[in-house]
C-alpha cells in the first residue's frame, strides 16, 4: 500500500516534469551541451533513475509498516 502511494506520486511528478520539459526545451535549449532537444533516451533514463531512487526510498518504510504487530501498535496509540 505505501508502495503503491510512492509509485503513483513519482508517475505524476515524472509525467508533469516530462511535460514541463519538453514545453521548456525551447528556453533553455541553448544551456544544453551535447544533448538534442527531444532527446528521449536521456529523459527516459532520468525518468528511470528517479522511479529507482523512489522505490528504494518508498521501500524501507513499506518494510517496517508491514512488519508491525498491529495491536501492540494500537494498543499504544
Amino acid at each position: 500500500m505505501v508502495l503503491r502511494e510512492v509509485l503513483i506520486l513519482v508517475s505524476g511528478g515524472i509525467v508533469a516534469g516530462a511535460l514541463a520539459a519538453r514545453g521548456a526545451t525551447t528556453w533553455i535549449g541553448s544551456l544544453l551541451f551535447g544533448l538534442q532537444l527531444g532527446d528521449l533516451t536521456t529523459i527516459a533514463i532520468s525518468a528511470a533513475a528517479m522511479l529507482l531512487v523512489a522505490v528504494l526510498a518508498g521501500y524501507l518504510p513499506a518494510r517496517r509498516a508491514a512488519s508491525l504487530d498491529l495491536t501492540r501498535a494500537l494498543r499504544y496509540q
